[in-house]
């Protein structure tokens, strides 16, 4: 909670290379989607990785089951234990019961 952690923190995750540039400028060659079921349960109040971000995700994951959590920020699974541990169990049980179906 020490005045700038977490700017000093990330100031590392920002700095740009050349195979980061590209894809920042769309540069990079496209990759296809990644195929395995994906669970997103962005945070509405993240101050680090805003809820806009997540606009794209669907281009990277081809079945991606994404929602946005009101009322969280950056650390739901501390900050709503509860809501966060019953989507992740939701998500896993979904997907099990849908392979023994098959």
């Amino acid at each position: 909670m020490t005045p700038g952690n977490r700017d000093g923190g990330f100031a590392h995750a920002r700095a740009l290379h050349a195979g980061r540039a590209a894809v920042t400028t769309g540069e990079a060659p496209a990759l296809p989607p990644i195929a395995a079921p994906a669970c997103g349960r962005w945070a509405a109040h993240d101050a680090i990785f805003p809820v806009g971000f997540s606009d794209r995700l669907g281009e990277t994951f081809a079945d991606l089951d994404l929602a946005i959590r009101p009322g969280v920020g950056h650390d739901p699974h501390r900050e709503a234990p509860d809501l966060a541990a019953g989507e992740i169990a939701a998500f896993f049980a979904g997907r099990f019961a849908a392979e023994g179906a098959a």
